[in-house]
């Protein structure tokens, strides 16, 4: 579901957790060793920071 090709791209992601689009540029990609989660990662600038989502958090992930 994440890919390497989102980096530097605007990217939508709606979150399983609580139903919510995120938009932002993907800034950040942590493979499973080094997440706190113990799996893939992918962070975008959203509200002035870095927000990381889990794979196993993403409803869906799209180019916005």
């Amino acid at each position: 579901m994440i890919r390497k090709e989102y980096m530097g791209k605007e990217i939508k992601i709606i979150s399983k957790t609580n139903g919510i689009e995120y938009t932002g540029k993907a800034v950040e990609l942590q493979s499973p060793e080094e997440s706190e989660s113990g799996e893939l990662e992918i962070g975008i600038n959203y509200a002035g920071g870095i927000t990381m989502f889990p794979e196993s958090d993403i409803k869906s992930i799209a180019l916005a």
